[in-house]
């Protein structure tokens, strides 16, 4: 199995909105938000994570230019959503890393997966509030 997205990280965001919308409206439907909230956050993992064949770092340790762009232009577009808040508080981590992590630290890459498990248990409950 390929292990790269096959989707573009602008295709991830919409997903991920189009799933947060879904949820907001289907109020009547506990048990189907409550599964629609993992796929949320299967998707915001992604985002976040991405995978072996498609990081969010470059090589170098660098996050990767397409992904900053596409995430700072929908959180732009879409301001008031569980999604981009998400991408506001991972902005603000990236940020306190200049956007670079360290490949061979144990802490910075425990850190970058504490902060998006962190993010990723917490899109589940922010978008089913």
């Amino acid at each position: 199995m390929d292990n790269t997205l096959q989707k573009s990280w602008g295709e991830l965001y919409e997903r991920a909105l189009s799933i947060e919308i879904f949820i907001k409206e289907a109020t009547t439907y506990q048990i189907i938000r409550e599964e629609a909230a993992r796929i949320f956050e299967y998707y915001i993992r992604l985002m976040f994570m991405g995978v072996a064949g498609t990081p969010v770092f470059d090589d170098d340790g660098n996050f990767h230019a397409d992904v900053r762009n596409t995430y700072m232009e929908f959180e732009m577009l879409y301001p008031d959503t569980t999604v981009s808040g998400l991408i506001r508080e991972y902005f603000s981590y990236l940020e306190s890393i200049n956007f670079h992590i360290d490949f061979e630290s144990v802490e910075a890459n425990k850190a970058f997966s504490d902060i998006c498990s962190y993010l990723v248990s917490e899109a589940g409950k922010r978008v089913l509030q």
